[in-house]
């Protein structure tokens, strides 16, 4: 073989590389950004002893937009003054945000409980005066 067609080899050879490195990549990264946006999928359920189920059940699948749609949540119960619901909303996003290893939020929803946790008492309406009576 000549140099020459040696060379042309080796820059197909090359190119063919890097054509394949490049594709690689964007299955890659089209797949981390769908797996980000998936909310639910389905799955078949399991058999039944006589194979006639073929119906389908969604599977939820812990999204960090799930979970901040549930923190949301819990801070409108809050501006509500309905402490009990944010507090459980509150539970409920955390497990999500320990699923999805987001220590950052975990860490705000453990701040939120806490101040739900060891809000001051509401107070007390002063003592009314009682008509005809000596103080």
């Amino acid at each position: 073989m000549t140099k020459n067609k040696i060379r042309l080899i080796l820059v197909t050879v090359i190119l063919l590389l890097i054509v394949i490195v490049i594709i690689g990549s964007i299955i890659i990264f089209n797949q981390s950004s769908n797996s980000n946006t998936t909310n639910t999928t389905t799955s078949k359920n399991k058999p039944s002893t006589s194979n006639t189920n073929t119906s389908t059940t969604p599977v939820v699948i812990t999204t960090k937009e799930t979970a901040n749609t549930l923190k949301q949540q819990a801070i409108d119960a809050i501006n509500k003054n309905d402490y009990a619901k944010a507090r459980n909303i509150f539970l409920e996003a955390q497990q999500q945000y320990v699923s999805l290893g987001d220590t950052d939020n975990v860490t705000d929803i453990d701040a939120q409980i806490y101040f739900i946790d060891h809000r001051p008492a509401a107070p007390t309406p002063p003592a009314q005066k009682i008509a005809g009576g000596s103080q």
